[in-house]
């Protein structure tokens, strides 16, 4: 099992590749390959493309699951279906996929099993068509932090700090809570006025 990231924007690309055990395979094995597959998932973020490839050693047949898998599966066969070829006998099976999280699904524009190819193997190759539009999201323009220290290094900041919050509060009989924002109000007025920023990174 391998899980191979790649730095993408505005998403990176996941793509896990995996080989699972067959039906005969004892089931402690098959719950450890279940628990590692898990454990490699969790290392992708749900906003990322995650793509899983390899030989499930299963077959899902034609029957359709909801968000999961479509008709075409191999029921009857099809020269383009079928990805594996028993050594030595003629049958042959799909047991090849590529899945992807149901966010891209629709990102996935063909897919196809290639018979005959020379790749000394008794496995035909499966090639998918993927197109991803992805959005960029643009970052957040963060506000330098005040200069605080400006505050006690510099008299004429500090005085024209302290009247402007003083001529701004309100003496009134309001509730405390109307008295808090009007303070807090006269704070940040204040600070924009007289105390400067940290330079940008």
């Amino acid at each position: 099992m391998l899980l191979v990231k790649l730095r993408a924007s505005p998403f990176n690309v996941n793509v896990i590749v995996v080989y699972a055990p067959t039906v005969d395979t004892d089931e402690a094995v098959v719950d450890q390959f279940y628990g590692s597959l898990k454990k490699l998932m969790k290392c992708c973020k749900s906003q990322e493309v995650t793509i899983v490839v390899g030989n499930w050693n299963a077959k899902v047949g034609e029957e359709r699951t909801r968000k999961i898998t479509g008709p075409f599966g191999l029921g009857e066969r099809n020269e383009r279906r079928y990805t594996w070829t028993q050594a030595g006998a003629q049958a042959r099976n799909q047991i090849d996929y590529i899945l992807i999280n149901e966010r891209f699904c629709q990102a996935v524009k063909h897919s196809q099993a290639y018979s005959g190819a020379d790749i000394n193997s008794d496995h035909n190759p499966v090639i998918a068509k993927i197109r991803l539009s992805l959005k960029r999201v643009p970052k957040p323009v963060r506000k330098r932090k005040f200069m605080l220290r400006s505050l006690t290094q510099n008299p004429e900041i500090k005085e024209a700090f302290k009247n402007e919050v003083l001529n701004n509060i309100e003496v009134s009989h309001a509730n405390v809570e109307a008295r808090f924002e009007n303070f807090k109000k006269s704070i940040s007025e204040a600070a924009e006025h007289y105390i400067p920023r940290e330079e940008a990174e």
